[in-house]
């Protein structure tokens, strides 16, 4: 951060969270970094160059070096540095084998080395010698993906600072010895096939960041915790191991947790109440049939975060309720909840002040968002009590996907949208830029979302929950601009949304700043759509319309249309065919009419384009006047 504060990067890209992800060196910042770096930092580009002496940093890229290697006798000039103090190696290739005996003989000769990064080298082992790197503080052996285990050697690196082992497909088990590793800062587990840790990792009491934590699968189903404590024992760490990891910050990722007693008990030793500096927590169960005695609830509540946490994510959770505590993450950014499928209801969401990303993904038997009553909860009674607490302060993004009970937001709200109340009902913010509906047959009311910016989609959904916000007045938003509903809407999608007959034209004259409109699979759609006000419509599609019989005669005055893509529409497809289909007359105009993955305006482009052409050079002599006058007698 000092080095940003100080203008030595710039351009600075942030994640979700608000975390640093990218940023750029200005051209002289990297222009003085290299000459102060000159002498002891070097990147090998030729098989015939030679280490200077004073040399502590060393890059290289394999395949670069391979390839100019002209003697396949010939050593690389990185391996014939024996006795030099070299303090670091970077392996720039990708998908190039170093191969075991290389790496035998990188290792034997640079007995100083403070960092070496192996990544994404395809290699299939760890040398064992690699435990002789007595000095080695980083080690990265990122994307290595055929290793299936690493050398018990590696727990000789008793300065290891960093470990980074993600990307691994056959990777199983980390080294038994690894609690030697005193000094481990960083741990990066995240491979797909590791089916448990090592016992003793809650030794490593200096770790900061430990990104996947996988529990034994299988849980524990003892009656008794001391059992479970020697069972675990025998076959690795639990979850108790996390205990005295206070300093963990970053992202942890818990797989497997049991839905046992047991296991209940093991998160209530987790301690993670205090592991104040943890940004993101992903806690995913083992899936479940259904048909099992549950512990989860209580589970959950042992493994509450810090309030500090900004991201949360949990999948496969058989609990009914979610705990309370949700409620007081007062930091979160990130929710995601995926495959809950006794989850009910939830919490109040909405009173948290950073909450920007909401994902809510194949939930069988939720009903309702909130478990709040709309009239007696939401609404107090009076028309001023829901404007005094903001709704979604924050909400930029919400997507609900696969929720095939989903009814309404709150208990109540999908009864007559003329009642009164509905008037009354909190809107999302102005900050909410994306809504994406998918398969969510049943649900027919939504809070209204007047503001939306950039993307609505709805898939498998009913074309009611627009109905709430599309009867609403001009509305004014924090800025006292003023507002009609979706006037700011750039895409709209609809996916098999079967109960919509036409697009009412009181509704779509308000989507003034609308680019891009597509239509697929909505059999129900019969009328042709009154677009003439989608001034700003840019490209258009239809898609598996059986039944739209007729473009709409409004396409003639859209003139930014540049696009209009109609595939599996039959009766369709006739009547814009280019020159003689009854309706190209009113599409004649858009630059790019696509018919079945077929350019109906090939022609018309093409000669378009070359008229352009010849008309730019006319006036520069008589030759190209003479091509022109060609050109127009053959192709008039």
């Amino acid at each position: 951060m000092e080095l940003l504060w100080r203008s030595f990067f710039q351009d600075v890209k942030k994640d979700e969270l608000g975390n640093i992800a990218c940023c750029k060196m200005h051209d002289l910042m990297h222009d003085l970094a290299t000459l102060v770096a000159r002498t002891e930092s070097t990147m090998l580009i030729s098989s015939k160059e030679n280490i200077g002496e004073k040399v502590r940093h060393v890059s290289f890229d394999l395949e670069d070096l391979l390839s100019n290697l002209e003697d396949s006798s010939r050593e690389l000039p990185i391996l014939m540095v024996k006795g030099m103090r070299i303090r670091t190696v970077l392996a720039l290739s990708v998908g190039i084998e170093l191969g075991k005996f290389t790496c035998d003989v990188l290792v034997s000769n640079l007995n100083y080395l403070r960092t070496l990064d192996l990544s994404k080298l395809d290699l299939s082992v760890v040398s064992h010698s690699i435990g002789e790197l007595k000095h080695l503080r980083y080690l990265d052996l990122f994307k290595n993906k055929n290793i299936e285990f690493l050398p018990n050697s590696i727990t000789k690196l008793l300065n290891l600072q960093t470990l980074k082992l993600s990307g691994y497909d056959s990777l199983k088990e980390l080294p038994k010895g690894i609690k030697k590793l005193v000094n481990l800062r960083h741990l990066d587990t995240n491979c797909t096939k590791l089916t448990h840790m090592p016992l003793g990792l809650g030794h490593l009491t200096s770790l900061e960041i430990l990104t996947r934590f996988v529990l034994k699968k299988g849980g524990f189903e003892a009656s008794s915790y001391s059992w479970c404590k020697k069972k675990q024992a025998r076959f690795g760490g639990g979850l108790s191991e996390l205990k005295e990891l206070s300093n963990l910050g970053g992202s942890l990722w818990i797989e497997k947790l049991g839905h046992g007693e047991d296991d209940m008990l093991e998160c209530k030793a987790t301690n993670m109440k205090e592991k104040q500096h943890l940004e993101e927590l992903l806690l995913w169960w083992e899936w479940d049939d259904g048909e099992s005695e549950y512990y989860d609830e209580m589970s959950l509540e042992g493994l509450q975060p810090h309030p500090n946490l900004k991201s949360l994510w949990w999948c496969y959770y058989m609990g009914v309720r979610i705990p309370s505590w949700i409620c007081s993450l007062t930091n979160l950014v990130h929710l995601r909840l995926s495959s809950n499928n006794r989850l009910q209801h939830l919490p109040a969401l909405n009173q948290l002040p950073f909450l920007k990303f909401v994902y809510i993904l194949n939930m069988k038997a939720l009903e309702y968002i909130s478990d709040e009553d709309i009239t007696s909860n939401v609404l107090g009674g009076s028309s001023s009590s829901s404007s005094k607490t903001p709704f979604f302060p924050s909400l930029s993004s919400l997507i609900l996907d696969e929720c095939p009970n989903l009814k309404g937001w709150w208990r109540n709200s999908d009864d007559d949208v003329n009642e009164p109340h509905h008037l009354l009902l909190p809107s999302f913010p102005p900050s909410l830029s994306k809504l994406q509906i998918l398969g969510c047959l049943n649900l027919t009311s939504m809070p209204p979302f007047p503001y939306l910016k950039e993307e609505l989609v709805l898939r498998i959904a009913s074309w009611k929950v627009l109905e709430q916000t599309m009867k609403m007045g001009a509305t004014t938003s924090t800025s006292s601009s003023c507002y009609f509903p979706l006037s700011q809407l750039q895409y709209l999608k609809l996916y098999s949304v079967n109960n919509l007959e036409s697009l009412p034209e009181e509704w779509l004259r308000n989507l003034v700043s609308l680019r891009k409109l597509e239509i697929y699979k909505c059999d129900g759609l019969i009328s042709r759509p009154w677009i003439a006000n989608l001034t700003s419509l840019q490209f258009l599609t239809f898609w598996e319309c059986a039944n739209l019989t007729s473009l709409p005669q409004g396409i003639r005055s859209l003139t930014s249309l540049t696009e209009l893509k109609i595939t599996d529409c039959p009766l369709l497809r006739q009547r814009c065919k280019r020159q003689i289909g009854e309706d190209w007359s009113i599409i004649a105009h858009v630059p790019c009419v696509i018919l079945d993955y077929e350019n109906q305006q090939e022609e018309t482009i093409f000669s378009g384009f070359v008229l352009n052409h010849l008309t730019s050079h006319v006036r520069q002599g008589q030759t190209w006047l003479k091509i022109w006058t060609l050109f127009r007698t053959f192709c008039p």
